[in-house]
């Protein structure tokens, strides 16, 4: 037991160990919010998908941000000091250029370089691939065109009309019509995406 909490002890004072942890901060930040915004009561449909997309651009934005990744690299090297941690050069691997070529060349030259591509991308890419596993275009594109119909919008695009009409064996010329005449009805109608705000 005492060996593998020395085992631990030196994996948690290590300087990749670190980095993971100032580089997990801003990208659990931005996933938490945006988690719990869509666990809120009462969500409307179209907000959701919104907020799905922002995730996305928000993580985008932090892969392709040079100064974001400079930032966490600097918070670590000067964590790292602050507690004696040692600040590792990178390993230099080689790799042939071809198979039949004798010429070798090295894949890193810098700590931040490596860091970089095999973790902090990796990562966000990671993340990125998974939400468009979970949330492909067209899933979305039918969830926003369902939001619309339920809100009774009289602004639903050409394209999300084609879609439910294809996805539900409806015309289009009908559901356009159905569509005018609740959202021109005087009275309260149902709108919403929950069933608090139908049912309430």
């Amino acid at each position: 037991m005492r060996a593998k909490g020395q085992g631990l002890l030196y994996q948690l004072k290590s300087f990749n160990f670190v980095f993971c942890l100032n580089m997990m901060h801003p990208i659990l930040q931005i996933v938490l919010k945006v988690s719990s915004f869509l666990q809120t009561p009462n969500l409307e449909l179209l907000t959701a998908i919104e907020s799905i997309k922002s995730l996305k651009v928000s993580l985008n934005s932090l892969r392709n941000s040079p100064i974001d990744y400079q930032l966490i690299f600097e918070n670590t090297e000067k964590m790292c000091k602050e507690i004696n941690i040692e600040i590792p050069t990178v390993k230099k691997k080689t790799i042939p250029r071809k198979l039949d070529d004798n010429k070798n060349q090295h894949l890193f030259e810098t700590k931040y370089d490596e860091l970089r591509v095999l973790v902090f991308y990796y990562t966000l890419d990671t993340l990125c691939q998974g939400l468009d596993t979970r949330f492909k275009q067209d899933t979305l594109d039918l969830i926003h065109a369902v939001g619309m119909l339920t809100n009774l919008s009289t602004e639903i695009e050409t394209t999300s009309y084609d879609l439910l009409s294809k996805y539900f064996g409806i015309l289009t010329e009908e559901l356009r019509a159905e569509v005018k005449i609740l959202s021109a009805i005087k009275t309260k109608t149902p709108k919403g995406t929950n069933s608090v705000s139908v049912f309430n």
